[in-house]
């Protein structure tokens, strides 16, 4: 009897001794469960990383934990505890009254549905030991009930809403709050040493959030929910569309490019990572390969691929062949007269590769070419053929022939205000922490216009209407921005007219006549090339799917791999852009050069690429 009360007071000792709160932590590492505390103690089973556990207590370095109905330690440092409350259901399931099989059930819950985990009662776990661990307390709209754990993903209902800026805030403020309060058994000389590391816990904290947000995403995106798109051979590049990340490109060797489309539906996606661009949730990293193991391709948000397959326009003639027989007859038939290539144009391939390195280089390029999809009102007429090829082949230049690193490229397609703002002003603070020793480049193909009052000019973004400017970007804000700090210097390329033209039809079509836009004086170390003078249109030439002002950019850049002065740039420009302008049946446009007075007597003799 003694023997019985003795075991009888271990159990309940042991039984109390569990936090009645419990957690749910994501393994950062692939990890031993030990039957204690202890390192050293011996190991249950390996628990792999990404996997989620039930999180009990914390007892020294280790956390006590639940992993598949097993219950153990593993180590403080292996686990990121979460701090959601919420999952989605990944089948329909009964909510039963207690965690047992046999509960009686209280209502169904539908697939896909969002219930709120509440904390178990644990006064339940003698009467249902045999299944205790293996069930969620969750509630379900005015129902509190319990469901089996395999029929709920962990997941935050509103991740795929929350900006990311916004969900790693509210994670590590979660986190820094309950960490920065000072222990009820913490001596105060230890806490003021643990809270001087509070910059360190904050990075720390931030790790995790990226850490969860990539569980819950890789585990929650539907994959099967893809596409894919016509093979562009010469770059070997498909295009994939995920429905819930859009579009991305990855490079296929022209050897498996046929077998990939024909299983596309069956790969596996795997190693899948998830960031964020420009405060949007999107994949960083994944691999694609067969259920063989055999890897396809890989996909690397940072490696710049241009996908833009071939269109060929075939001109035939009819003619009459002549056949010397004794059936002879009259045979209609054609004759390839001239193949024409419509696909990429000269200065998009072959673009020369310098050994040179800039690191303290840091460009902005952007390219605003659908204006209609943000903007209802607007017919497609109202875009900006090709503004897009000529901001990512500008980038690709800026890359291969300048040797500015791909990090230092800030490539912006179809940017909003916002995204505009947010790309000067980072620009903005690289110069200032550059120690004068920072060169920008500012290249900009879209829409502009002027203020009908004042004449100033100013970038329209895709998501800005003609009709209320103020919510544009006005140019010379724009260039005070960039000449802020010290700098070695600051280039500017402007494809974009403000006049109230445009390449293909006008923002404003009511508007009857161009305006001439205020002329800009500049300050500071700044050179200013543009597309068009006074109340010019900027062009863009079809057959080189170019603006005509990027086109021949482009094309001194790579006859001369980056070496020749902006001076003899500025000539190249000024005279080739009006004359084809003219050959072309465009109208009039002549590009111009702007410097601020501090630079009107030098910037001739400066290399485009020193």
């Amino acid at each position: 009897m003694k023997k019985i009360t003795i075991l009888l007071l271990f159990m309940l000792n042991t039984i109390c001794s569990i936090s009645y709160s419990q957690s749910l932590g994501i393994l950062k590492n692939t990890s031993n469960l030990r039957k204690s505390p202890s390192p050293f103690s011996k190991e249950i089973k390996i628990i792999n990383h990404n996997s989620i556990v039930t999180v009990f207590d914390s007892i020294a370095g280790s956390y006590k934990i639940e992993y598949k109905g097993v219950i153990g330690y593993v180590g403080k440092m292996d686990i990121v505890i979460m701090d959601f409350n919420k999952g989605r259901m990944n089948s329909t399931s009964k909510l039963r009254k207690v965690p047992s099989p046999f509960g009686g059930v209280i209502v169904e819950i539908p697939y896909k549905s969002i219930v709120e985990l509440e904390k178990m009662d644990r006064q339940l776990l003698f009467q249902y030991a045999a299944f205790y661990e293996d069930y969620f307390l969750v509630r379900f709209k005015q129902f509190i009930g319990y469901v089996h754990k395999s029929d709920v993903d962990i997941t935050e209902e509103s991740i795929n809403v929350k900006k990311p800026t916004k969900f790693i805030e509210e994670f590590v403020n979660r986190k820094i709050k309950s960490w920065q309060k000072k222990g009820e058994f913490e001596k105060t000389e230890d806490y003021l040493i643990r809270i001087n590391n509070r910059e360190q816990y904050i990075n720390i904290c931030i790790d995790s959030a990226k850490i969860v947000m990539n569980k819950i995403f890789y585990s929650n995106t539907n994959w099967t929910k893809r596409s894919i798109s016509l093979y562009d051979a010469d770059t070997e590049v498909y295009q994939l569309h995920f429905d819930t990340y859009g579009s991305l490109s990855v490079k296929v060797p022209i050897h498996d490019a046929k077998e990939f489309k024909d299983n596309f539906e069956n790969l596996k996606i795997s190693d899948a990572e998830f960031g964020y661009v420009n405060d949007e949730w999107s994949i960083i990293k994944l691999r694609i390969g067969s259920s063989n193991g055999y890897q396809y391709c890989k996909y690397d948000i940072s490696e710049s691929l241009a996908y833009q397959p071939s269109q060929i326009a075939y001109n035939f003639d009819d003619v009459n062949v002549q056949i010397d027989n004794i059936h002879k007859k009259s045979l209609n038939s054609n004759k390839l007269q001239q193949p024409i290539l419509v696909g990429k144009s000269d200065v998009d391939v072959d673009i020369p590769v310098s050994t040179n390195r800039k690191p303290y280089t840091y460009a902005l390029v952007i390219g605003n070419e659908d204006y209609s999809t943000k903007q209802q009102t607007l017919e497609k007429e109202a875009d900006v053929p090709y503004a897009l090829n000529d901001a990512r082949v500008f980038s690709n230049y800026l890359n291969q022939t300048f040797g500015v690193p791909k990090e230092n490229i800030n490539l912006l397609t179809n940017a909003t205000g916002n995204q505009i703002l947010q790309a000067i002003d980072k620009l903005s603070k690289l110069t200032k922490h550059s120690a004068g020793k920072a060169e920008i480049i500012f290249y900009y193909a879209g829409h502009g216009l002027p203020d009908q009052q004042t004449r100033d000019p100013y970038l329209i973004p895709v998501d800005v209407s003609g009709a209320n400017i103020k919510y544009g970007i006005k140019l010379n804000n724009v260039y005070q921005k960039l000449t802020k700090h010290p700098s070695k210097r600051v280039l500017v390329f402007l494809d974009a007219c403000f006049s109230g033209g445009a390449r293909n039809t006008p923002l404003i079509a009511s508007r009857g006549i161009n305006v001439t836009p205020k002329k800009e004086y500049l300050k500071g170390n700044i050179l200013v090339f543009a597309s068009s003078s006074g109340n010019q249109v900027s062009s863009a030439w079809k057959e080189k799917q170019h603006g005509l002002f990027t086109y021949f950019l482009l094309k001194k850049i790579k006859d001369t791999k980056g070496d020749l002065s902006l001076k003899d740039l500025s000539n190249y420009l000024q005279q080739k852009v009006p004359l084809k302008a003219i050959t072309i049946n465009k109208p009039e446009q002549v590009p111009t050069v702007n410097s601020s007075l501090e630079i009107k007597d030098v910037w001739h003799t400066w290399k485009l690429n020193e």
